[in-house]
């Protein structure tokens, strides 16, 4: 199984360089693209968009710093490679975008329960 990254930072880097040194392939990208150099010099495969992960995965870790920028990508250009990836690989309980954005809403829920003291929103 290809595992894909989309954000290579203080999360994605770590997830990501576990699983290359167990699997011999993964693909990634990230907007910075000197945040994804770890990997590089360990063979992964390096890629110019989100949808050429998306494209060249078997599962797609998105690790972005914010909601917002979640958001921006899954909603955005990425959101047809999502299409095409589930095309070709079928989930056993399709979602619908109203359960998607609600599953969202309840990250946020969440997540706003976990901010620090004097932080408002994420």
């Amino acid at each position: 199984m290809k595992a894909g990254f989309i954000g290579t930072g203080n999360m994605g880097l770590p997830l990501a360089a576990n699983i290359l040194a167990q699997e011999s392939s993964l693909v990634a990208y990230d907007i910075v693209p000197e945040a994804t150099t770890y990997l590089a010099d360990r063979q992964a495969r390096i890629v110019d968009s989100p949808k050429e992960v998306a494209d060249e995965s078997d599962v797609v870790f998105a690790c972005m710093p914010s909601v917002a920028s979640f958001e921006a990508v899954a909603g955005g250009k990425f959101q047809r490679a999502i299409e095409r990836w589930e095309e070709k690989h079928p989930p056993p309980i399709k979602l619908k975008k109203k359960h998607l954005m609600s599953l969202l809403g309840e990250y946020k829920r969440l997540a706003g329960l976990l901010l620090p003291v004097g932080v408002e929103s994420i």
